[in-house]
């Protein structure tokens, strides 16, 4: 097994924990990256242009956050959009967005029976994302998955 790779930008490029295939982690890790901006734009803005739940699924349909779980010290975790929005609006009232840091664990997906290849996932990417606020101490953490298919027509 590869020793991990840590990544080399400060802001928001994840930190993977097992790299698999060099191809693979580096498309996981761009992936990740540009959902992250998508995430910390609509955070940002939250103060000024509030986003509703279904606007939400819309926009993360695709991304690891298409199931969001947020979690935040001393209040009760939640799931879904409607949930998520409620707490990140609490949040940016009083603070502001200043970094945004992920965490990325690959899994392999052993091949299930009788699944046809071509609808098999073999790849699990669980994505933990963590909001940094202008104080101290003021931290969210939203968890997602992404799923890779064996046939994939990006694969040199």
């Amino acid at each position: 097994m590869k020793k991990p790779a840590y990544s080399k930008r400060k802001d928001r490029e994840p930190k993977i924990l097992w790299t698999g295939p060099p191809f693979m982690a580096k498309r996981v890790n761009d992936r990740v990256e540009k959902e992250n901006g998508m995430l910390g734009k609509m955070v940002s803005d939250l103060r000024e242009r509030p986003t509703n739940a279904a606007e939400a699924r819309k926009m993360f349909a695709k991304t690891y956050l298409k199931n969001p779980l947020l979690k935040r010290p001393g209040r009760k975790t939640s799931t879904g959009w409607e949930n998520v929005l409620k707490e990140l609006k609490i949040v940016v009232a009083k603070h502001s967005l200043s970094k945004i840091q992920s965490e990325v664990t690959l899994g392999y997906v052993p091949l299930k029976k009788g699944t046809p290849v071509e609808r098999d996932i073999d790849l699990k990417a669980h994505v933990r994302t963590t909001l940094v606020f202008s104080s101290e101490g003021v931290n969210a953490e939203i968890e997602g998955d992404l799923f890779h298919r064996r046939p994939c027509p990006l694969d040199p």
